[in-house]
């Protein structure tokens, strides 16, 4: 993005002495810096959370505006009273053995913070993929659980898809973005958990389902007993995930 600024008087004059001194290369680069500071002394983490809240974004725009880790910006909203967006608020639709998912950040992180990844790795007659763009997230995201639950042993396929710029408006990451504009055309099912992409997807009839939904699937097919069903629902609400009732009179 280039950026014009007007620049004059003793301004202009100190950022040349600066060039002239050798202290910066160009007055480009003092601006930079200068921009690079001012960023620095303001609290991101804040902004973040306003405009999270205020204005509607998805969680990991948030995330990525504040410089922060997911976990350390939900302990922050939480700390500050908020809840994230996260879940799925109605009934969770239905798994199909004939569809292709692919996973967001959103579904990625959830999967991957709690023990709803085992789930995945015992789903192998489903079709789960891995976006390319997604590729060095999920890889950390699923070291991370491997770290905590060592019998994890599969490896999500990646699929391509061609990466493609939001435009301002949305406030959604190039990675979300470019999901959400691959499944418009092909024929997948998203799986995501992020409430704001969730009403972005609904607006634009673009298929999709909550990672919980992969949690009743493997129950319903005695892939997993009530006793891990129950043990996925108790880390999922650790993360805080958010889900419909329904979820829970299956096993009342």
């Amino acid at each position: 993005m280039v950026v014009s600024v007007e620049i004059s008087g003793v301004l202009e004059e100190k950022l040349r002495r600066l060039v002239e001194l050798g202290i910066y290369a160009s007055v480009s680069e003092a601006v930079r810096d200068a921009v690079r500071n001012m960023l620095a002394s303001l609290d991101l983490k804040r902004i973040a959370a306003n405009l999270y809240l205020t204005r509607g974004s998805s969680l990991h725009y948030a995330c990525h505006f504040a410089e922060t880790p997911c976990t350390a910006f939900i302990d922050y909203l939480l700390i500050n009273g908020y809840t994230p967006g996260l879940g799925y608020l109605e009934t969770p639709p239905e798994i199909s053995e004939n569809e292709t998912y692919i996973l967001d950040s959103s579904s990625a992180y959830v999967i991957y913070s709690s023990t709803l990844s085992r789930v995945i790795d015992q789903l192998v007659n489903l079709e789960v993929r891995v976006p390319n763009i997604l590729r060095n997230y999920y890889s950390l995201l699923r070291a991370r659980a491997m770290r905590i639950n060592s019998k994890l042993t599969r490896t999500l396929p990646i699929i391509e898809i061609p990466e493609k710029k939001p435009p301002q408006s949305l406030l959604v990451t190039t990675q979300e973005y470019s999901i959400l504009k691959y499944a418009e055309k092909a024929n997948v099912t998203i799986v995501s958990d992020d409430l704001y992409i969730q009403r972005i997807m609904k607006d634009s009839g673009i298929s999709f389902i909550p990672s919980i939904s992969f949690v009743i699937y493997a129950y319903k097919k005695g892939i997993i007993g009530e006793v891990e069903y129950r043990e996925v629902l108790m880390s999922l609400d650790s993360i805080p995930y958010s889900y419909h009732s329904s979820v829970y009179e299956l096993v009342r």
